[in-house]
């Protein structure tokens, strides 16, 4: 259906003012090419900030996601009742992405026949769905923020890797797990030789890199699934699982020799760095606090006996 119609026509045939009046929602009238021919205060203020003026929109530049607009003004032209459809705004002022929308046939009050279509924006069902959208987007937010703070709960921040609180977790959880399948654990504590001295010759940022390097080269050192962590200060603990004593010492020995060749502050005094570590097994304990004990007893040992080595413990003897 195609005929052509303007403002004044508009009035003669339908009285555009009683029809608006009664709507609170943003609403316009069109013609069946899409040319606005009348529109709602509401209309102008949602969509152009009170400043549509003389320059009409062109409807047509509506996108649907449900056809044509041209397509959708003519079904309304030809039944009566309204067609839903969804309509986006290409305004700087229109924020949501899709609203609904209704559009509806306007008879003539002298012919009765179609004269124009009516349009309009459900912003009630709109500002609904945008809150839906602002919750489901603060939900994401909050999610995002959770899983931040889990793994600051559970990380060193100045290593990256984990803190005590979680290698003290993973103990405990595979403890549980050893006594039930006696898959063998060894904990591995490591502790830096002479590091207050660093902090002091050098100073603590000095100190702090070498600390964040040294994680790195146990990350290099290390398998997938074993658990690394700083036990706080210079002290690191490493957690491998099915893993013996014996085979730990793969581990430290892959880790001493890496170190070995890292020569740190070398644009100034430059310094190496060494470390001395303790081994001890889930198999060889009681509890979990048993195998933290004798790790750290293991180490003291290695401390005694000149630094820069590690004591694997074995029963009631500490043997290098």
């Amino acid at each position: 259906m195609s005929f052509s119609l303007d403002k004044e026509d508009l009035e003669k045939h339908i009285s555009t003012r009683a029809i608006m009046e009664n709507i609170t929602e943003a609403a316009v009238i069109t013609d069946h090419a899409g040319n606005v021919l009348h529109y709602n205060n509401r209309f102008s203020e949602r969509f152009y900030g009170g400043q549509v003026g003389d320059a009409l929109p062109q409807f047509a530049e509506v996108i649907s996601r449900h056809g044509s607009v041209s397509e959708i003004l003519q079904r309304a032209l030809q039944k009566n009742g309204l067609i839903p459809f969804r309509i986006c705004f290409r305004t700087q002022s229109y924020k949501d992405p899709v609203t609904p929308a209704y559009a509806s046939m306007l008879q003539s009050r002298l012919t009765g026949k179609p004269m124009a279509v009516l349009v309009q924006l459900d912003e009630q069902l709109s500002r609904f769905t945008a809150r839906l959208r602002d919750i489901a987007e603060q939900k994401r937010s909050q999610g995002a923020m959770l899983r931040k703070a889990r793994l600051e709960s559970t990380t060193d921040p100045l290593t990256g890797l984990n803190n005590r609180r979680f290698i003290a977790s993973y103990l405990e959880l595979y403890w549980h797990n050893y006594q039930r399948s006696s898959d063998d654990c060894t904990v591995i504590f490591i502790d830096l030789d002479h590091f207050k001295k660093i902090n002091d010759q050098y100073g603590h940022d000095a100190g702090d890199l070498v600390l964040k390097r040294f994680a790195e080269l146990m990350r290099h050192a290390a398998r997938d699934g074993d658990a690394l962590g700083r036990w706080g200060g210079e002290e690191f603990i490493a957690v491998l699982p099915q893993c013996t004593v014996d085979q730990s010492a793969i581990f430290l020995t892959r880790l001493q020799n890496i170190l070995k060749g890292q020569i740190f502050n070398r644009d100034r005094a430059p310094f190496s760095v060494s470390f001395s570590a303790g081994v001890a097994s889930l198999s060889q304990s009681r509890s979990v606090e048993d195998v933290i004990r004798l790790a750290d007893n293991a180490v003291y040992s290695a401390k005694e006996g000149g630094r820069n080595r590690f004591v694997i413990h074995r029963k009631d003897m500490l043997w290098e």
